[in-house]
């Protein structure tokens, strides 16, 4: 549950906060800030823990997997990990 806390935050900022979030990144990696920040435009919007039904039977119909998404995924531990404290 810690681990998926800390992914929604570390999304949080960077949907928030795109110039910290950059600040970070130049701070730990090489590389262009302005070609990041472009990166990070592409891709922030659609930056989610959330995972839906469509989700899994997706990845289950990748990976050939026969089955009911529900029996593979069950949404409480996910609304425990991401609630507001």
């Amino acid at each position: 549950m810690r681990f998926i806390r800390a992914l929604a935050k570390s999304m949080q900022l960077i949907k928030g906060n795109r110039d910290k979030a950059i600040q970070l990144v130049t701070a730990k990696l090489r590389g262009d800030p302005e070609m990041q920040r472009r990166a990070l435009g592409y891709f922030a919007q659609d930056l989610d823990v959330a995972i839906e039904r469509e989700n899994i039977a997706a990845l289950l119909g990748a990976l050939g997997i026969k089955g009911d998404p529900e029996h593979f995924f069950e949404r409480s531990y996910l609304a425990r990990a991401t609630a507001t404290p």
